[in-house]
């Protein structure tokens, strides 16, 4: 097809094409974004009552009675209560640094400890002791498992077979229990 419009007229019918795809576009996203506010509006509406109840309820929950805030101070006080009496069993229970100075005092040249961890369940457990360290050979290691074991301080200790694979400078884990 023979096109034989002069060149003017063929660049003012590609403007006139370009005016009314704009034309067509921003009514078709103006009619998007009035489309999807109108969507929005109840939610939104929703959400400004809800923020206005919490408001009003907030305000109510500061005006509240005396003998609201007293049953709350009533209730912290037996809170506090109870945490002082489990101080208190605590500091009837052994002395755990005590304790860890007597393991390590039972410690023999040839291992060194690396890191020491205490941890009790609850209060009426005596407690675990999880030993880490090093020693230069496996017979040094032995002897300080052994000496662990003839102390009257432990109930259990647990070394696993993996302590004793190496024979020089073992990284060792030993968990213990107090009687």
């Amino acid at each position: 097809m023979i096109n034989l419009l002069p060149y003017e007229d063929k660049k003012e019918v590609k403007r006139e094409g370009l005016r009314r795809f704009a034309i067509v576009a921003v009514f078709s996203i103006s009619a998007v974004l009035l489309l999807s506010m109108l969507l929005m509006a109840p939610a939104y509406f929703f959400l400004y009552q809800e923020r206005a109840s919490v408001i009003s309820e907030e305000n109510l929950l500061r005006a509240s009675s005396p003998v609201e805030k007293m049953n709350e101070i009533a209730d912290k006080i037996k809170k506090t209560n109870s945490r002082l009496s489990v101080i208190e069993s605590l500091a009837n229970n052994r002395s755990v640094p005590e304790d860890l100075k007597k393991i390590i005092d039972l410690i023999p040249p040839g291992v060194s400890v690396n890191g020491i961890s205490f941890a009790r369940q609850n209060v009426s457990e005596q407690g675990r002791v999880s030993l880490s360290g090093k020693a230069n050979t496996r017979e040094d290691l032995a002897s300080f498992i052994g000496i662990l074991n003839d102390s009257d301080i432990f109930s259990k200790v647990d070394s696993p077979v993996s302590n004793i694979l190496k024979k020089n400078n073992i990284d060792f884990l030993i968990k213990l229990e107090f009687k």
